[in-house]
Order: structure tokens, then sequence, then C-alpha cells
């Protein structure tokens, strides 16, 4: 798969993106009313992209070694 972008060019639109949006821990609305998580992923359904399974699986595993960790 061919990039658009250099790995710095995605880097830097990365940082300005978690500058711009900010970052949540909790679902919160955004100015368009839609259910939104992170950084400023939309998960309102019909609207946005949710979570993909692997992603969804990535924040289980999460989940899981923070339970054993404490």
């Amino acid at each position: 798969m061919t990039s658009l972008f250099s790995a710095r060019q995605l880097d830097g639109i990365v940082a300005e993106l978690r500058i711009e949006e900010g970052f949540r821990s909790h679902g919160y609305r955004d100015s368009e009313g839609n259910l939104t998580i992170g950084h400023g992923r939309c998960i309102e359904p019909g609207v946005g992209l949710g979570l993909t399974e692997d992603e969804s699986i990535v924040l289980l595993e999460n989940d899981v070694y923070r339970s054993v960790k404490e």
C-alpha cells in the first residue's frame, strides 16, 4: 500500500489533531452532538467510524493487563 504522506508528515498530522481535538477518556458529545471518544473518534451509529474488532481487542487486552497488574 502506498501512502500519500511520509511517516514524518503523518506524525505531524497526528500531533496537530491531538492538540486540536484534545483527549477525553470517556464518551462525550462533540460540537455536532455526536457521541465521541478519545481524540475525536466519532462512534455515533450511522455517522462515525465506531471501533473495528481489532481496535476493540486492543482495548480488551489493555483492560485485562490493567486488571491483572492491579
